[in-house]
């Protein structure tokens, strides 16, 4: 009985109500309780630190997913003389941005891997995504285009080319991007509520999911497919771009109920 007195108590205790420790006296009150607008509170309104940082990290995720490419771009540009632009935002491993774009995969990793999302689909699809996001960081791509020629830019390092390394970034990446598609397709347009109940914001989100979601898969499909200049660069952006709206909207950012 105590156990259960104890953990009622640390559950109730998140949104600020206080339990008796006598039973008799939580017997007695707790029908108050249960109809306490506070406990009644959306969990999205309470503003307490356990909600306010599960919030963030959704934020955060989208932060640095949509800001990579831009950053990666912007900070070549500034740094080096050179007008040749690597041809993916993988390649830009080798260049100055070498370690922002390392940092970055690293970050996004991390956070991934922190969400635990509504069930354990959730979970398992941001833990996979997570090691998808490491083996992108840490096999980098081969310096060669779609016609398998060493490319020349502004690179600060180089690596000798290796067929297995290059196999797995690429398998990482495809894998990556597909597992950001059903995330935003399935997991985030999921709700405890009937269709019929939910908020008018609610199905607007959802709507936006599932575009981010179309959006992110012919992205994948364009990559192989494409071939102008700097074409992988701009799928790849695109298809980041979508995921990590899609994000910035789970995390309240947008349509907020």
């Amino acid at each position: 009985m105590d156990d259960r007195i104890n953990n009622d108590h640390f559950v109730f205790d998140i949104y600020r109500i206080t339990i008796p420790h006598s039973y008799e006296n939580y017997r007695n009150i707790k029908p108050n309780i249960m109809n306490n607008t506070q406990w009644n509170k959306p969990l999205n309104n309470i503003d307490t630190p356990e909600v306010v940082s599960y919030i963030s990290l959704r934020r955060w995720v989208g932060i640095l997913g949509i800001a990579l490419p831009i950053v990666l771009y912007a900070g070549y540009k500034l740094v080096n003389s050179c007008t040749t632009l690597p041809p993916s935002i993988s390649h830009y491993y080798y260049s100055n941005m070498g370690t922002y774009f390392t940092g970055t995969l690293c970050a996004v990793a991390l956070f991934m891997y922190c969400y635990n999302g509504y069930d354990r689909l959730d979970k398992l699809s941001t833990n996979f995504a997570s090691v998808c996001a490491l083996i992108v960081a840490f096999f980098p791509t081969n310096i060669v285009n779609h016609s398998n020629d060493v490319v020349t830019w502004c690179n600060t390092q180089k690596l000798p080319l290796d067929t297995i390394r290059n196999s797995m970034h690429y398998t990482g990446a495809a894998l990556l991007f597909s597992t950001f598609a059903f995330i935003s397709f399935f997991l985030f347009t999921k709700s405890k509520h009937i269709s019929a109940n939910r908020t008018a914001n609610k199905k607007a989100r959802n709507i936006l999911y599932k575009i981010c979601g179309a959006i992110i898969v012919l992205c994948i499909v364009a990559i192989p497919l494409s071939n102008f200049p700097a074409s992988t660069f701009t799928f790849e952006t695109i298809a980041l771009f979508a995921f990590r709206f899609s994000w910035l909207i789970k995390g309240e950012t947008l349509l907020k109920d």
